[in-house]
């Protein structure tokens, strides 16, 4: 892409593979520079961790009021979100451990018409007392997740969104690349891990859940940990980490040609 491009970003949540890029941004809570040693020898600008987490605006209009509301509240209001495809059918696991705990709860499930478990989810919607909200966009997505007491999700990149709102968690590793994320989580007190291999069973999933509906002191604490890895403000800093770029390659370029450096807008 040499040929096309002024400048490329790689998002990347592995640090295993080298990459040729002037950005590298991982928002993943436990990458440090040392972890790309030898694999972007060309990347100048590498913008890691939470804090950079390319999350909708909205998030982050939501965080004050969504975490001030959920203080001293009983657990009524539960979000599950796998994903909108959701291929291993995590949201029916999910279902089955609600419907294990016995209580009755508001449920709002995420997921997509193009889920190959979609008609099973809306069959099932109706026995834990659930609303489908089907093909939402990430403003429907925010509301669902504050307004809710506690979710259900995946390790994957929905978490910085329930940190963002400072919304305890039950989060279940279902691809391998969630590992790092969903125990970074754990260990910091952000969510409950159901880790990988596990993530199946709907006695573990019903577990997290039981740990924390009755718990209020515990969800208080797990939203003060999560709300402090994301505070919903991280695509804004990834622009600026792109603009500076931008501006010292074409400082370097006016230079190089020999004429006096640019001031302003770069572009």
């Amino acid at each position: 892409m040499r040929g096309f491009a002024g400048r490329i970003a790689v998002l990347d949540d592995l640090a295993e593979q080298p990459h040729d890029c002037d950005v590298l941004l991982n928002p993943g809570p436990d990458f440090s520079d040392s972890r790309y040693e030898g694999l972007v020898p060309r990347c100048r600008e590498r913008v890691l961790g939470p804090d950079f987490a390319l999350l909708n605006s909205r998030f982050a209009r939501l965080r004050p009021q969504a975490i001030a509301d959920r203080l001293n509240r009983k657990t009524r209001c539960l979000n599950v979100n796998y994903g909108l495809s959701d291929p291993s059918n995590a949201t029916g696991v999910a279902l089955d451990a609600i419907a294990a705990t016995g209580k009755t709860f508001d449920v709002d499930i995420a997921v997509g018409s193009l889920c190959p478990h979609a008609d099973e989810v809306r069959r099932r919607a109706n026995a834990v007392n659930a609303a489908v909200i089907e093909d939402a966009g990430p403003d429907r997505i925010a509301d669902s997740m504050a307004a809710a007491d506690l979710a259900l999700g995946a390790a994957g990149t929905s978490s910085w969104e329930r940190c963002c709102l400072g919304l305890p968690s039950v989060v279940s590793v279902i691809a391998h690349n969630q590992s790092a994320n969903g125990r970074a989580l754990a260990e910091r007190g952000a969510a409950e891990l159901v880790p990988f291999g596990k993530a199946n069973d709907p006695t573990e999933v019903k577990l997290g859940l039981d740990r924390l509906v009755e718990n209020e002191a515990g969800r208080t604490a797990m939203s003060a940990a999560a709300s402090r890895l994301c505070d919903g403000l991280g695509a804004r800093r990834a622009a600026l980490a792109l603009l500076r770029r931008s501006r010292q390659l074409t400082a370097g370029r006016y230079r190089s040609a020999g004429q006096p450096k640019r001031t302003g807008r770069s572009c």
